[in-house]
């Protein structure tokens, strides 16, 4: 998932950047008031739709279908002003698998925009997530993309030039269901189903990579997150948050993961309980699911389903609740497919596996 990003194509706004002070922290390089979710799919059909998340009053409108192309399971980056979703085709029931093509919308105006082809990634992208490496005067240089479908290198975009560079000489496997990640300003984490032990590190993609020079390293076993499918929430107060427990819609507590020490501090309540898939966005203060995978019994593999519950979790206080229907995401379906169990009355009945980004 990303953090914040370069100005892209020209648009120089933002509150970032260097002043009288010097740099500005990590923290406060960008304040943080919108977030977004890209994308997603229910019942085998994913989306093009694009939804907005107003931060301070909690309340998510629907932009329409802005993304070129939908998406589902997998990744994206972000300038500050440019949203870019990986793996994207056609839309219903097309959008569903692992490609090459990269979808895009504008953040600063909420609008869709022309894509290029030099945005597709050279190799297919699936079960991916994405970490992010900051230029410390205020941006992203690169993004760095990876899941279990396509081949097992790194693959990096330039969020420059929006040019996909090819992939990484690199040991990082992503064994299991697919891969799940966060990270901070200057690295990031990637996990795969199972990273739990040392021994299993290898084979299932628990890692540590550093962006200044893209190296990896093993991550010690009672790693970030137990579970690809367990996603990550992002945050810019030292702390990264992955699901405690396996599954694709069993998780019902984070690991609080401290980037000091590279150790689980803690254990603490999800947003939104039985849950995996997540669309997670990054907040200033708090963070945000918009959509889940979820179990709702708690263990009953019948009745997991992609559904809109949405919640908030503080960081100060490690307290998340479940949101009012208010910020549960919206939109019309549509597309090959987008029929029956799907989207009951024409409207996007549930969403997961979509990608979450913000903006100043």
């Amino acid at each position: 998932m990303p953090f914040f990003g370069l100005p892209s194509r020209g648009s120089g706004q933002g509150t970032f950047g260097r002043g009288n002070a010097g740099p500005k922290s990590f923290l406060n390089r960008m304040v943080i008031t919108s977030g977004y979710v890209a994308g997603g799919y229910r019942a085998g059909v994913a989306w093009r739709n694009v939804n907005k998340l107003n931060q301070s009053t909690d309340i998510t409108t629907n932009l329409g279908d802005l993304m070129q192309e939908a998406a589902n399971y997998t990744k994206g980056a972000q300038t500050k002003d440019t949203a870019y979703i990986f793996s994207t085709a056609g839309t219903g029931t097309q959008g569903v698998g692992a490609f090459t093509s990269t979808s895009c919308f504008n953040m600063r105006n909420d609008t869709s925009m022309t894509k290029n082809n030099n945005m597709n990634s050279g190799s297919t992208i699936g079960d991916a997530s994405t970490i992010y490496a900051p230029n410390l005067t205020g941006g992203y240089n690169y993004a760095y993309a990876n899941g279990n479908i396509g081949n097992s290198t790194i693959q990096k975009f330039n969020m420059t030039t929006e040019v996909f560079t090819g992939g990484l000489g690199t040991s990082l496997p992503q064994g299991g269901t697919g891969a799940g990640s966060h990270g901070s300003e200057n690295f990031g984490y990637w996990w795969a189903e199972g990273a739990t032990s040392s021994a299993d590190a290898d084979a299932n993609g628990r890692k540590k990579f550093v962006f200044a020079t893209e190296t990896e390293s093993t991550v010690p076993a009672n790693g970030p997150a137990n579970h690809g499918q367990q996603k990550g929430l992002w945050s810019k107060v030292g702390y990264g948050y992955g699901g405690n427990e396996g599954g694709y819609g069993g998780g019902r507590y984070f690991r609080k993961w401290n980037y000091a020490t590279e150790s689980n501090v803690g254990t603490y309540q999800k947003m939104v309980w039985w849950c995996g898939e997540e669309n997670f966005i990054m907040g200033q203060t708090a963070g945000y699911v918009l959509g889940v995978y979820s179990d709702t019994t708690g263990g009953n593999v019948s009745a997991q389903t992609q559904v809109n519950d949405s919640g908030k979790y503080v960081y100060a206080t490690d307290v998340g609740t479940m949101g009012a229907s208010s910020m549960w995401p919206t939109g019309t379906a549509s597309g090959t497919g987008a029929s029956g169990d799907c989207c009951g009355g024409g409207q996007i009945a549930g969403r997961s596996s979509a990608v979450g980004f913000w903006r100043d």
